[in-house]
């Protein structure tokens, strides 16, 4: 146990320790590795290992299954920061559950910091073989700790010397660091009328204004920067840590109109790019029989349509979530009902797609396109409510077990969406061409969408997020994306436009040549690879960042972040209020989080 009160140190401490295991492991395979974890997140709904793969794998971007190894094999010394930040009704379950971890698991090694006056009131205690406490600097260690400065502090010392109260903040290293990094002129002038039950909260203020001074930042401007991380801030109390991740950002931080902004705008963009690829597909495809231009008017009018529909939905959907208490975090029962309610959302989606199509074109025909988008629209909203609409990124890989099941369900919505309407005449245009054709050509035809749309399945289901990735930097998950989108798309394309040039080719063969098969079946392979290979860049990822950067538009215009977000959180970083953590930013000292929520909220009730 690492114990003390706020600002003594316990963190650095706790950092120092990290800095040190890490050194006596490098170069030693078994020696086991220091990773830091924050409870201030730790939920009683979560037993401890749970909760510990999931802060790895959302702020380390390391895979569940192999962080779960990790600490099964006792490779892993945990370091808990925050144990005080907990809910204080749930601190005691916390160590409970702590305590059942290292009991039922094992470690090889654990450290935890906690505030000394809130950790004595609880009534369950941690099982551990030792502790620390870290006590205030005695006068004579801050007259030594002011004088060896590479410019002794004789100001501050003089001003400490006459006001006892000050000397006595000044005994909490972080104030006394705070101090240090604050002309006396400011710091004396901030102070002089201050009461002496504030004088910490002055302190903190006075050293703010000394670092916006240092950075430039003009006097007017000052006030939009003190909202925003004040804004940042707030967002850090309400995620429970005390890190803020760019790529964690969720539409659940809007309401009113910017939250059915969020969602229309979203979905009919991804409705928009659905219908510009089948728009571009139709006019290639269907070249004879009707204008490119056609094509791609229609298909882009119905893609809108269709994403206008699905924002009006999820809209709704999270309007009730939110209203019985659901909204905010998924909970279990949710998650058990979230198949039905994706399976009636595709439903009315694929609905919606019809309906839009009946005038344009024979609309069952298109039923493919149709059940096609529903899916990739419709199952995007399991498993979770508005806190989730923007996935974990993650790079993945493949499974076997996954791709059989998925493949088993293309099969089923091939027969239910082609096979069977075309042998009971429901598409004429169809039932007319194949007419042309021996039955033995009809059956294979048939049976080749029906394999067509498993291997889309298996391709869809099989690959899984399992894998960990090397770097983390701030906005990680956006690269992870990207990655994930293009090696999906790719994937998709490849299996279907290969199966498809393999189908065509084979086909064509005995009647046109073996040479002019092959030329007709790469030409069509690489058409409809290239069709699914945009819809499977939309899944792996693609809809993720469409999602995260109309959020980040929608929080930039209503004023509560910068247009470039990273680039002014490492400005925070550079004039020492924030600090980097993996791919996240941190303020220096909790002292500084509660500062700018209290401006944030005092801002908010005038």
């Amino acid at each position: 146990m690492i114990l003390g009160d706020p600002g003594s140190g316990k963190t650095i401490t706790l950092l120092q320790l990290a800095q040190y295991l890490i050194e006596q492991a490098r170069g030693i395979a078994s020696e086991p590795v220091p990773v830091v974890f924050h409870l201030g997140s730790w939920s009683a709904r979560q037993p401890l290992e749970k909760w510990l793969v999931l802060e790895a794998r959302s702020k380390y971007y390391v895979s569940g299954d192999l962080f779960e190894k990790w600490l099964r094999e006792h490779r892993i010394i945990l370091l808990l920061d925050g144990l005080d930040e907990v809910e204080p009704a749930e601190q005691s379950a916390c160590v409970q559950s702590i305590n059942a971890f290292v009991g039922s698991v094992g470690v090889p090694g654990i450290a935890i910091c906690a505030r000394r006056a809130e950790y004595h009131t609880l009534t369950t205690k941690l099982r551990v073989n030792a502790a620390i406490r870290l006590e205030a600097l005695s006068t004579a260690q801050i007259g030594a700790i002011l004088s060896s400065s590479e410019q002794p502090m004789r100001g501050l010392q003089q001003l400490l010397d006459a006001a006892p109260e000050m000397a006595e903040i000044a005994g909490s290293p972080l104030m006394l660091n705070l101090m240090r990094a604050t002309s006396q002129d400011t710091l004396e002038s901030g102070i002089q009328q201050t009461r002496s039950g504030s004088l910490a909260d002055a302190v903190v203020a006075r050293y703010v204004e000394a670092r916006l001074a240092a950075d430039g930042v003009e006097e007017s401007h000052r006030q939009d920067v003190l909202t925003r991380l004040g804004w940042v801030a707030r967002r850090i109390i309400e995620g429970g840590g005390n890190v803020f991740q760019v790529d964690a950002l969720q539409p659940s931080q809007l309401s009113g109109i910017t939250r059915a902004a969020y969602f229309l705008l979203t979905r009919i963009v991804v409705g928009l790019v659905l219908g510009l690829t089948e728009g571009i597909y139709l006019g290639l495809v269907s070249w004879a029989q009707a204008s490119f231009g056609t094509a791609l008017l229609r298909s882009v009018s119905v893609g809108l349509l269709f994403g206008l529909g699905a924002g009006l939905i999820d809209l709704f959907r999270q309007g009730r979530l939110a209203a019985d208490g659901a909204g905010e975090q998924a909970q279990p029962q949710r998650k058990e009902a979230s198949w039905p309610v994706s399976l009636a959302l595709v439903l009315f989606l694929f609905a919606l797609f019809a309906a839009s199509n009946w005038a344009l074109w024979h609309a069952w025909e298109r039923a493919g396109f149709g059940i096609v988008w529903a899916l990739v629209v419709g199952l995007r909203s399991r498993g979770g409510g508005i806190a989730h609409d923007i996935r974990i990124p993650d790079i993945r890989s493949w499974s076997w077990r996954s791709a059989g099941k998925g493949f088993m369900l293309g099969v089923a919505i091939a027969t239910v969406v082609f096979v069977v309407p075309t042998a009971i005449g429901a598409f004429p245009a169809v039932t007319e061409e194949m007419s042309k054709y021996p039955a033995s050509t009809s059956i294979i035809i048939a049976g080749s969408t029906a394999l067509l749309y498993g291997l889309i399945g298996a391709v869809f289901m099989g690959w899984r997020a399992n894998t960990i990735a090397t770097q983390v930097r701030p906005n990680e998950g956006i690269r992870l994306f990207r990655r994930s989108m293009l090696r999906g798309g790719a994937l998709l394309g490849a299996v279907t436009g290969g199966f498809l040039w393999l189908v065509v080719s084979g086909g064509m063969a005995q009647t046109t040549g073996a040479a002019m098969a092959a030329l007709a079946g790469l030409v069509i392979g690489w058409v409809v690879g290239s069709y699914f290979a945009v819809v499977g860049a939309l899944w792996y990822g693609g809809i993720d960042i469409i999602n995260h950067y109309a959020l980040r538009c929608i929080l930039w215009l209503s004023g509560r972040t910068p247009l470039r977000l990273i680039r002014y959180l490492d400005s925070a970083v550079k004039i020492r209020l924030l600090r980097r953590i993996g791919g996240g930013y941190a303020f220096i000292h909790r002292a500084l989080l509660e500062y700018f929520v209290a401006r944030e909220s005092a801002a908010k009730s005038k």
